[in-house]
């Protein structure tokens, strides 16, 4: 009976052992691993497939029945991996194991469905850059992670337009844009590889994963991340700076991914069906300069104008586009200061004329006051601090992200400390617009550029300490923001997307000589994603049209392509009627 039961414990390791050498030799086909690390995944993947549970110590003791134990320099390399592996998960099995070999499904969610909106068809627009993409190709064969800076694109679309401008060149591309762990990098990472191509990470995704990083060395795996500025703005070079102190980022190489515009014959090739080939539009475009992102952006807008045949406003639309490219702080000081701008129209979770009554109180007593402006771009947040400004008669003075971060260390620093004494010399209000990029989480101090960007965080929190006066710091990415900031903060103040009485309000003050079909008003005014900024921008916009363009269809298609373009994936979305 013993004899029988040792036999069959032999038999039963015997077939665990092939079972984990074929899953060990999928992994040697597919990654440059050596065959002992191989040999400790396919434990993993094992016990996972027959339901045994996985821990640390649960692999090192399967490591030991099935095989001999590694000599030391293998068995710090096994601890090294263990370390990795759990690492990513706590102690329970790293979810991203099963796709070593392809037999579960992928996590859908963090990839970006492809959907019929706006930017779907914006690459048509544009010609690739054969020497960035040469650059891609090589980083994919020698399987190296590459920093991709894009220039001049259109903000939030410059991942969708690369990954549809790769895909042409024949480059597979898998866009995550949802991706936030590293587990769920990895994820990305991996299905890239299996697809032989190249996962695409938006922005300032994966800053930080330290961890990740190892474990796409480990498994030679590739892919970008995607940095998009407009070369022609001032803070273009801190931008780019930034990026590159930012750890790990700054140890993983870039190069400039410039696409030109396409012009003449080939635009009139390229968008045609985008415009229903219409001969005398396409004619129009074809003598344009207008930049091509403006094209896409503007699809609803200039195909109605088509249909109605609105020649000459479809040469005033595109002639005067390059015209509306101003600066939001100047649109916005301009909508506070105009009669139209009524502060009641407002989406916040505090009565603004209380955030009046608290700031009147502290100034009169010479003490300090400090909020935070939390919500999606085109809510107000900004505007909201010009009135403020201008109800307290207080001059407001505005520092953005180029006006902060510097080049050179100690740069940052002093430019902090100059922003607060300007305030404070002036008595004037300080605005800390987008406050999240340089007041973000502190990171590990001994990582690359940690302790650069740690002093720049402690600056800040030094110097609001000693202000005496009023500051008002703008975001929308509130979970960005180092917890130590919210807790010198007076008010945290959230803006939201007008309620339907709020828009209404905004149609009284903008348009009150348009008449509008109810139907279509109330469908604009319950949609959602439109803000009081966009009122202002195409009331502005409006001055270059002729008075028998702007009709009530004319605006409220113009808004309802604002609303798209912030949420493309729904249509006639409730947000904000709470």
């Amino acid at each position: 009976m013993e004899q029988n039961t040792k036999s069959s414990n032999q038999e039963k390791l015997l077939s665990e052992k092939e079972s984990i050498e074929v899953l060990a030799e999928k992994l040697l086909l597919d990654f440059p691993l050596q065959r002992a690390e191989a040999i400790f995944f396919a434990i993993i993947g094992y016990m996972q497939k027959n339901g045994i549970p996985v821990s640390p110590s649960a692999v090192r003791k399967k490591f030991k029945e099935l095989l001999v134990l590694p000599n030391k320099a293998e068995g710090k390399k096994l601890e090294d991996l263990v370390s990795l592996v759990f690492s990513l998960h706590g102690t329970s099995v790293a979810p991203w194991i099963p796709f070593l070999w392809k037999d579960s499904a992928f996590n859908d969610e963090i990839f970006t469905v492809e959907g019929n909106h706006l930017y779907n068809d914006a690459a048509l627009f544009f010609k690739s850059d054969p020497d960035a993409v040469s650059v891609v190709r090589q980083a994919i064969e020698i399987k190296s992670p590459l920093c991709l800076v894009v220039c001049e694109f259109m903000e939030e679309a410059s991942s969708q337009i690369v990954g549809k401008l790769l895909e042409n060149e024949g480059i597979p591309v898998l866009l995550a844009r949802n991706a936030q762990t590293e587990t769920e990098y990895l994820e990305a990472a991996l299905q890239a590889h299996h697809l032989k191509g190249i996962a695409l990470f938006p922005n300032d995704s994966p800053e930080g994963c330290i961890n990740f990083l190892k474990a796409v060395e480990k498994f030679g795996l590739h892919f970008c991340i995607v940095r998009e500025y407009d070369e022609n703005k001032d803070k273009t070079k801190e931008i780019i700076e930034e990026m590159r102190t930012h750890p790990p980022i700054q140890q993983i190489p870039s190069v400039t991914y410039r696409p030109s515009h396409v012009y003449g014959d080939i635009l009139v090739e390229r968008a045609g069906s985008y415009f229903n080939n219409n001969s005398e539009f396409l004619r129009i475009l074809t003598t344009s300069k207008v930049n091509t992102a403006t094209i896409c952006t503007s699809k609803k807008l200039l195909n109605y104008m088509t249909e109605n045949e609105n020649w000459e406003g479809i040469r005033k639309y595109l002639s005067s586009a390059s015209k509306l490219d101003i600066t939001a702080d100047m649109a916005k000081t301009r909508q506070v200061l105009s009669d139209s701008y009524d502060v009641d129209v407002l989406n916040m979770d505090i009565n603004p004329k209380m955030i009046e009554r608290m700031a009147q109180k502290a100034m009169e007593r010479h003490q300090p006051f400090r909020i935070a402006e939390c919500g999606s771009s085109g809510t107000g947040k900004t505007a909201f601090a010009h009135w403020l400004a201008k109800q307290l008669d207080m001059e407001l003075i505005v520092k953005t992200v180029s006006d902060i971060q510097k080049v050179y260390i100690g740069e940052s620093e002093a430019a902090i400390r100059n922003a607060f004494y300007e305030a404070e010399e002036k008595n004037a209000i300080l605005l800390l617009d987008e406050c999240e990029t340089y007041m973000g989480k502190r990171t590990d101090s001994s990582a690359s550029g940690g302790k650069s960007y740690n002093s720049m965080t402690n600056c800040f929190l030094t110097e609001i300490e000693r202000f005496s006066g009023i500051l008002i710091c703008t975001t929308n990415r509130r979970d960005l923001i180092d917890d130590a900031f919210y807790r010198r903060l007076h008010r945290i103040v959230t803006f939201r997307f007008p309620t339907e009485y709020g828009m209404r309000r905004l149609f009284e003050r903008y348009f009150p000589d348009i008449q509008f079909d109810e139907g279509e008003l109330d469908n604009t005014c319950r949609r959602g994603f439109i803000g009081p900024g966009d009122f202002a921008i195409l009331k502005e916009s409006m001055e270059y049209m002729d008075e028998e363009e702007i009709t009530p269809d004319f605006i409220l298609e113009a808004l309802h392509r604002n609303a798209e373009l912030r949420n493309p994936s729904s249509d006639n979305v409730q947000i904000g009627f709470h």
